[in-house]
């Protein structure tokens, strides 16, 4: 992968949830000064003159983060843009694609042992319970203590980080690995708002997240292994030009089911 596909990555990974936090700015900066080469040409050229901007006098105010977010979208934009122009077939309509069908969630793996977690943003350790997915963190005991067992929306971050650190003895599944290996690589747990959905394609297995209002996270199928997905319902696209594989039929359920009105409604 080169340093331009790796940022738009980043960038992709960034827009998880419709948020943009602090910490993931400074790891974005972070990320164009150990690669000097990437800011030569699009967008990192765009995105470093943001960022010289915004810690121009020090740590980045909400506002700042607000101006990140805006240039990350702007090249969201304009690479899904340049996408559609190298496959104009991905404006097709295929209205024969066999509908998505509703499934059972996915449950978080369970494995009867108790870890300490730490993280680099935090004073003191976190206890685990792999097996009731609890965690001593304050963000847990506030918001995710009262889903079910085994419910992906108690996977705060150290949960998925002690998952994934098990993922050889637990042997779980790509899909709910795909969803493991995201939290981990943006520092987050999963969503506490919105809600989960779980599909069933031609293809395989989905699983859908909608917090924000237009974008729906699609942990899906690529090619032959799962990868996170977003979908605009606003600009009814894919984000980046990435597609999944039943690009169509996960189309159709998620506008079935959370479509936006019109603008001018």
């Amino acid at each position: 992968m080169n340093v331009r596909d790796e940022l738009l990555r980043l960038c992709h990974l960034m827009t998880d949830d419709g948020e943009l936090s602090g910490e993931e700015v400074w790891k974005l900066a972070q990320w164009l000064n150990d690669h000097p080469e990437a800011t030569m040409d699009w967008p990192g050229d765009k995105l470093a003159r943001v960022l010289q901007e915004v810690f121009a006098n020090g740590e980045p105010q909400v506002n700042e983060l607000f101006q990140v977010a805006e240039a990350i979208r702007e090249v969201e934009e304009e690479e899904a843009s340049r996408a559609l122009l190298a496959s104009p077939s991905a404006l097709i309509a295929e209205d024969e694609a066999a509908p998505a069908s509703e499934a059972e969630l996915p449950l978080l793996p369970s494995l009867r042992q108790v870890v300490q977690m730490d993280c680099t943003t935090e004073a003191k350790e976190q206890v685990v319970d792999i097996c009731d997915h609890t965690c001593t963190c304050e963000e847990w005991q506030k918001h995710r203590s009262a889903f079910p067992a085994r419910h992906v929306k108690r996977m705060c971050k150290h949960v998925a980080k002690a998952l994934l650190e098990h993922k050889e003895e637990l042997n779980y599944g790509d899909l709910i690995g795909c969803l493991i290996e995201t939290c981990v690589r943006r520092g987050r747990g999963t969503t506490i708002h919105g809600e989960y959905v779980a599909v069933i394609p031609p293809s395989g297995m989905a699983l859908l997240s909608h917090a924000d209002a237009e974008w729906v996270n699609v942990y899906a199928l690529n090619s032959s292994k799962y990868e996170r997905f977003t979908y605009s319902l606003h600009d009814k696209r894919w984000s980046f030009g990435q597609t999944p594989k039943d690009s169509l039929a996960l189309r159709n359920f998620i506008e079935s089911r959370w479509s936006l009105a019109p603008a001018n409604a």
